[in-house]
């Protein structure tokens, strides 16, 4: 699958397309952190000719309106892109999260620091709950924004724009969140969660790739939906 840009001459359509394997040429290219099981290499598509049931309209889809939405009555086909699709990406990090937390508690529960419990520390307590409550809110927001956008496609209100940006507003900071949550429980893990052998340090690495997908930039949504609320213009 690639977008694109197809120009008609008097307009110009985005798009996104589908090419079969044997027109692309692969770029070994994809060495990554998080992500290297996801193989999304760069390729190069070289004079390839696409039939127009193998393309999709951005604006339609953007706006709930693809060709799948005429076929098929449940509330999912019909989600507008961009805003609380967002929630996709970001139960990913918040699942990555919430395994990060339980992983720590394993972790640190017969853990000690020159015979000292690292457990019975005042801060490790105080960032344990900080971070388990903000992970907890993670997946309260962006569930609450699912649940939000299939009720109003169930009853067929209109999707405004102010859903649409407070959607995304609201599944990029629960991806935020999760990442926040567990930065501090790795920072707190000390030393021996460096080793590459450390579940835990995987999961960080995993966290913050996931968090790094454009959709939950959580500063461009946080702007989106401030210019929407505040009627700035550009």
């Amino acid at each position: 699958m690639a977008a694109g840009t197809i120009d008609h001459g008097d307009r110009k359509q985005e798009c996104s397309v589908l090419v079969p394997k044997s027109d692309i040429k692969i770029i070994d290219d994809w060495h990554t952190i998080g992500l290297a099981g996801t193989g999304s290499n760069t390729f190069v598509i070289d004079e390839a000719f696409v039939p127009a049931h193998r393309i999709l309209d951005k604006k339609a889809s953007d706006a709930g309106n693809a060709p799948g939405a005429k076929l098929y009555a449940a509330p999912v086909f019909h989600m507008p892109r961009g805003g609380p699709s967002a929630a996709s990406f970001a139960c990913i990090a918040v699942g990555i999260a919430e395994g990060f937390l339980e992983a720590y508690y394993k972790y640190t529960r017969p853990r000690k620091s020159r015979g000292t419990p690292v457990g019975a520390l005042a801060g490790t307590q105080i960032n344990a709950a900080i971070s388990a409550v903000e992970i907890e809110a993670a997946a309260r927001l962006y569930l609450g924004v699912l649940r939000e956008a299939m009720g109003v496609l169930e009853r067929g209100e209109p999707f405004t724009k102010l859903r649409q940006v407070q959607g995304k507003r609201n599944v990029a900071y629960a991806a935020h969140l999760s990442m926040i949550a567990v930065q501090r429980l790795f920072n707190d893990a000390g030393g021996r969660v460096l080793y590459t052998d450390n579940d835990l340090q995987r999961k960080f690495r995993d966290v913050h790739a996931a968090a790094a997908h454009h959709s939950l930039n959580w500063l461009s949504a946080a702007q989106e939906y401030g210019r929407v609320v505040l009627d700035a213009k550009e």
